[in-house]
Parts: structure tokens; C-alpha cells; sequence
């Protein structure tokens, strides 16, 4: 073997050292890089900000599960964020902390949505219910509770507002799983409590005080021996009795109609007459009240009168003047 062939064999000896040194740098690199990131926590994030963290990504989806599985009467895949909700790595100093506080964190931070059917009042959701037929039922209802108030209905019960009915993602606020509470939402603008509520299955404090439209502070008040953040299945808890009078989202117009009969005034007239003394004055002849039939159409708005107005008049008799003669003559 030549010198050559010498020089290029250790050439090549060394290029395959060098190329074996950093195949194994670049392993242990990448195996530092993965237990690096395996051991940062993972965080919940509303718009890119974070709102809890926690130890696996299989927590932090198990907690997003938890929160969608809070709503009462809904279904999980119902539900969705009204932010954008993400699971992201967390920073290596981020607080940990257990599935249930970071449910409540959740909660307190991000709106919910339900896909559901909702009654639109001059374009904004006032309410939703289950089905297309529910939120005719409510309609139907707010009508007929303020018609049968009339004695005597001229026309059907109308909106004053734009009303509309349509599926969308609604805050989960204004979701009412009975047609009764729906129409108290949309007559009254608030809910009443019944007293007590009972827990239920996936049920958290922060979600059931929303629902009943009181703060977690007035929820615990009411409550000062329990441990909200570890309600059990089956437990009592007490409730405003109402959320306080609000502004009437939906107002029924109703038109009654109402029949009067009512005096015309008779007037008085006034003759100058010479055979009556200057200053004198004598009666020609007495009068007599007319009378007349008016029917009004009085207007209501959620059973307060708002207006009235005469569609109809009719004469049955008419007044007679009473007729007077003044006295320009010359008296003795």
C-alpha cells in the first residue's frame, strides 16, 4: 500500500469518527430535548393566555371534559367555548394545580355556549330551549297569558319587538330546559330559585351559582358549613329564592276592545229678545243631555294599559239646547 492510499484510508477513518461523535450528541440532544418537554406541565389556555395548569395533557383534557359535562341538561358535545380554548406547554414554573380547581378556574374565566334553539328579540338571544316546537311553545304561552287577560279580544296577541327562532350557540345563561322557565326569562328577565338545589353528577359551585344568577361569594354565604370546591352527589344546598326583578325582554301588545255609553253635554243658546227687560234673563226652554256608544280599542303592553282610542261612535240620542233670552228691552 502506497503512502497515498494510506493517508486517504485514514482520511476516511476519521470522517466516520467524527460523523459516529455527532449522530450520538445529536441523540442524547433530542433525548434531553424529550424528557425536557415530557416534564413541563401542561397548560389551559383562553386566547392564547393561561388559565390553569396541570401535570399531563391528559389531565388538562379530562378538565375541559369536566367543564363541558357541568352544564345541567345539555349534553357535552353541546357545548363549546364562546373564547378559544387550547392545551398548551406550560412554563416550567407554572403552579400546578388539581383537576378540580382547575375546572373551577375554567369556569370562572371562560363563557360557555350551547348549540340550541333561541328565541331572538330584535335580533339578540333572550332565551333557548330545546327544540324548534319549545320555542313556539313559548311564544304561543306569552301570548296566550296576557290575551286571556281581555275581556274582549279584538285581534291575536302580537310582539312589539322583531321576533325570531333560530339554532345557535347561545350564552349558557339564557339555556332553560322547561318552557315555563323560558317564558319567565323572556316576561319577567329573571328566574326564581326554589330554596334548595340538589347536586348533581358533574356539578361544580362556581357553574350552579351562575345558573341560579348569584355570585360564589352569595352561593357560600347561603351555604357558610359547605366545602363548595368538594361537593358530593345528592347534597342540599340553599338558593336565593329570586334573582331580583329585571326588564321584560318580550313585550305582548294585546288590543281589547271596550263598548261606553256616555252623555253628550247638552249646550246653551241665547237669544236677544225686547220683551225682556235689559239685564234680564228667562228661560225659552230646558235642555236635555244627549247620549252616544263609543267602542275604544285599548292597548295593552304585558298587561299594563298603554293607550286607548275610539273606533267607533255611535248617536243613540241627541242632545237638545237649552235656550235662553237676554233682555234688551226697556223695563219700567
Amino acid at each position: 500500500m502506497n503512502q497515498d492510499s494510506v493517508i486517504r484510508s485514514l482520511k476516511l477513518q476519521l470522517r466516520l469518527e467524527r460523523g459516529a461523535i455527532l449522530l450520538i450528541v445529536l441523540f442524547l440532544l433530542c433525548r434531553w430535548g424529550y424528557s425536557y418537554l415530557q416534564s413541563r406541565p401542561y397548560a389551559i389556555l383562553a386566547n392564547g393566555r393561561p388559565v390553569a395548569a396541570v401535570a399531563t395533557y391528559r389531565q388538562a383534557a379530562g378538565v375541559l371534559e369536566q367543564v363541558k359535562g357541568a352544564v345541567a341538561g345539555a349534553k357535552p358535545s353541546e357545548v363549546s367555548f364562546a373564547q378559544r380554548v387550547e392545551i398548551g406547554r406550560a412554563d416550567p414554573s407554572a403552579r400546578l394545580v388539581s383537576e378540580t380547581d382547575a375546572v373551577k378556574a375554567v369556569l370562572e374565566k371562560v363563557s360557555l355556549q350551547l348549540e340550541k334553539w333561541a328565541i331572538l328579540v330584535e335580533g339578540t338571544p333572550a332565551a333557548a330551549v330545546d327544540s324548534k316546537e319549545d320555542a313556539g311553545r313559548v311564544l304561543e304561552a306569552a301570548r296566550r297569558k296576557f290575551g286571556s287577560l281581555a275581556k274582549d279580544l279584538m285581534e291575536e296577541p302580537q310582539f312589539k319587538e322583531q321576533v325570531d327562532v333560530r339554532r345557535m350557540p347561545v350564552d349558557v345563561d339564557l339555556y332553560r330546559p322547561s318552557v315555563d322557565d323560558a317564558l319567565d326569562v323572556l316576561l319577567s328577565g329573571s328566574r326564581s330559585g326554589s330554596g334548595t338545589y340538589t347536586v348533581v353528577s358533574g356539578d361544580v359551585a362556581v357553574n350552579i351559582a351562575r345558573r341560579h344568577h348569584m355570585t360564589l361569594p352569595e352561593l357560600q354565604a347561603l351555604n357558610p358549613r359547605k366545602n363548595l370546591d368538594r361537593l358530593q352527589i345528592g347534597d342540599e344546598l340553599r338558593i336565593a329564592e329570586t334573582a331580583g326583578p329585571g326588564k321584560a325582554r318580550l313585550t305582548v301588545v294585546v288590543r281589547d276592545r271596550e263598548i261606553r255609553t256616555e252623555p253628550i253635554l247638552h249646550r246653551t243658546e241665547t237669544v236677544s229678545s225686547m220683551q225682556v227687560p235689559a239685564g234680564k234673563e228667562v228661560g225659552i226652554s230646558a235642555g236635555r243631555d244627549g247620549l252616544r256608544r263609543i267602542t275604544l280599542a285599548v292597548t295593552y303592553e304585558n298587561g299594563v294599559k298603554a293607550g286607548s282610542e275610539v273606533v267607533e261612535e255611535t248617536i243613540i240620542r241627541n242632545q237638545t239646547p237649552r235656550r235662553i233670552a237676554i233682555g234688551i228691552g226697556h223695563g219700567r
